[in-house]
């Protein structure tokens, strides 16, 4: 029995000797064709002061929503529980800090409610 391979073989190389190349028209083809698909750039007008202010203040609602939401929620920790946050006992090496052990289930209901 004959090795397959070098029987396929004879027919590759008479494919690689005579290896087709496309003509000049169908190149010129291809190029017409990429060029028409190609988007054109638009020509922008530099913004004027208006327009830069805009995008500068529509930059900047990400941070300031940020900002407003950790003010919001350090002025309502500081004035319902001011006795959660201990920056001096938070700076003691020697002790925990632990906020839920400052108060009991009872007290955190009963300070919610009593207002």
């Amino acid at each position: 029995m004959t090795d397959p391979d070098t029987e396929l073989e004879v027919f590759f190389t008479a494919a690689r000797r005579a290896a087709p190349q496309p003509s000049d028209a169908l190149f010129a083809r291809i190029m017409a064709d990429a060029e028409a698909a190609q988007r054109v750039p638009e020509t922008r007008r530099p913004p004027n002061a208006l327009g830069r202010l805009q995008a500068w203040v529509s930059d900047l609602w990400r941070p300031a929503s940020g900002l407003a939401a950790a003010g919001v929620a350090g002025l309502a920790i500081g004035l319902y529980f001011p006795g959660a946050v201990d920056p001096a006992g938070m700076l003691a090496a020697d002790s925990s800090f632990l906020p839920a052990d400052l108060y009991s289930e009872a007290d955190y209901e009963a300070a919610l409610w009593s207002e």
